[in-house]
């Protein structure tokens, strides 16, 4: 996601740089231009052909949303693909999973879980490196046990909620 995210944003930039995301492809009349801007047009042009039409019309959208991006968000485009650029393939690989791990939560348990990482982001860098150093420090059978526990704990609280709305839902039938 990230990786095509980037290939995205950049491919879409000198594509709308150049021209060509409302361009013919096959348009090769760049006279009007400095022979220095003809010359990158045309190897920009040159790999745009190179393309599959599905890829172009990925990279169509992604320079729409590029150009409807605001630029504080473009520059946090380019930061996060800097450090994706920066990963080495296991952490890449890693970061994938993690994504589509994260992807198959439902929507209530993805909310909650950017919740929790928004606070702890807010954390000054000193705690943040504590807590880290302290998960990293318990056994994995104990990290596993936590996570364990939190998801009962959040099972319970669901059921409870659950009962709590059947509750509900039988006082307004017998009525």
């Amino acid at each position: 996601m990230i990786r095509r995210l980037a290939l995205c944003l950049t491919l879409a930039a000198v594509l709308v740089a150049a021209g060509l995301v409302h361009a013919q492809t096959s348009a090769d009349d760049f006279s009007a231009l400095p022979p220095s801007e003809q010359r990158v047009l045309s190897s920009q042009r040159d790999a745009w052909q190179k393309l599959t039409p599905q890829r172009r019309n990925r990279l169509r959208a992604g320079a729409q949303k590029w150009l409807a991006m605001e630029p504080e968000q473009r520059r946090g485009a380019r930061e996060r693909f800097q450090r994706w650029q920066g990963l080495s393939d296991s952490e890449r690989t890693n970061l994938r999973e993690r994504l589509a791990a994260f992807r198959g939560l439902p929507a209530v348990q993805q909310q909650r879980l950017r919740r929790t990482y928004q606070a702890y982001r807010k954390l000054p860098a000193r705690e943040r490196q504590l807590l880290r150093k302290k998960w990293r420090a318990l056994p994995a059978e104990k990290r596993a046990k936590l996570r364990d526990e939190r998801t009962l704990a959040r099972e319970r609280r669901r059921a409870k909620g659950d009962n709590a709305v059947r509750a509900r839902r039988a006082e307004r039938k017998k009525k």
